[in-house]
């Protein structure tokens, strides 16, 4: 995500940068439009058409960097989705950890009450089997 976050904010610098230089080029021709009053037609007419071309390629500069910001926070959108969904997978285990504990601990009160059963059911035979020798001496 941190990677996402830095790809965003360097296209954002960079469009930034961009529409600077569009905004020097521009302010550049309107110059170039006041000196062509005082200058030959010709050699203006060259300047600007080589300042149209640089402005079309800002132009064309600042879409791609757009296009790259729009990228980055797509990139972020999605690793932000992808950390949501893994916290939620690990809230999930957590519970059922929880879950996996309670019934050990059921498990484990039942096995001490079979076993107490098992102990009264070997004294319970015990004392009966002594209860017959008794009766018969008698």
């Amino acid at each position: 995500m941190e990677e996402a976050d830095a790809k965003r904010d360097a296209a954002a610098a960079k469009g930034t940068k961009t529409k600077e230089t569009i905004a020097l080029i521009q302010d550049f021709l309107g110059s170039s439009r006041r000196l062509s009053q005082h200058s030959s037609v010709q050699g203006l007419e060259e300047i600007l058409t080589q300042q149209r071309k640089i402005l079309s390629q800002s132009q064309k500069a600042l879409k791609e960097a757009e296009k790259t910001v729009a990228e980055a926070a797509c990139e972020k959108s999605s690793a932000e989705s992808k950390l949501a969904e893994a916290n939620t997978k690990v809230t999930k285990l957590k519970k059922m950890i929880e879950a996996k504990k309670m019934s050990a601990v059921d498990l484990g009160s039942e096995s001490e009450h079979a076993t107490r059963v098992a102990k009264l059911v070997k004294v319970g035979s015990e004392g009966s089997r002594v209860l017959q020798v008794v009766s018969s001496v008698l």
